[in-house]
């Protein structure tokens, strides 16, 4: 899948999200305290990004379960909605770019950075206030999360060279020939 079209689900699933993060959010009040219940409905819309991440970097959704164990603990223990939000973000960085998409850590690392603090960013200018503020904040964080895919294209095309014996030998030639030359 090109990058563009991760970046084009990214946004779309951002969208499903912000509909689904008020409705959602109200119904898991019924069984925990709302900041549990904020908690959980952030968790289940990171939780279905870290598995779509997963499927696209084509390695399985069990290489993501300890990120998702670690940010359910999350929910449970911090102590502020900031806080929790920014331990989102740190766990989503680590399962897009130490997990599913590793590759040259300072570049990555730098874009992470970028994205998750543009993302902190609006939160602290602008808060959301209310569940429409929520469910608006929820479908911008995907949408800063989809430039991921655009200002770093080249990460999932290098991984599916690597998968395909074809373009493997092609490029163990190549290195002969320039090797030898």
């Amino acid at each position: 899948m090109k990058s563009s079209h991760r970046s084009w689900w990214t946004i779309g699933y951002g969208i499903l999200c912000g509909a689904a993060f008020a409705p959602l959010s109200l119904a898991l009040a019924y069984f925990w305290p709302w900041a549990q219940a904020f908690g959980l409905t952030v968790w289940a819309c990171g939780a279905g990004y870290a598995l779509l991440l997963a499927v696209w970097s084509r390695r399985g959704a069990r290489v993501v379960i300890f990120p998702l164990l670690v940010m359910l603990a999350a929910v449970f223990t911090s102590g502020s909605r900031l806080g929790l939000i920014v331990m989102a973000l740190t766990i989503l960085a680590w399962v897009r770019s130490g997990v599913c998409f590793s590759g040259a850590g300072l570049k990555k690392l730098a874009l992470e950075l970028a994205l998750s603090g543009g993302a902190v960013l609006i939160l602290v200018l602008l808060p959301p206030r209310g569940l429409t503020g929520l469910a608006l904040g929820a479908w911008t964080f995907f949408l800063v999360q989809s430039m991921y895919f655009v200002l770093d294209p080249g990460a999932e095309e290098e991984r599916s060279l690597e998968t395909d014996p074809f373009d493997r030998a092609c490029r163990r030639a190549e290195r002969i020939l320039t090797e030898t030359t």
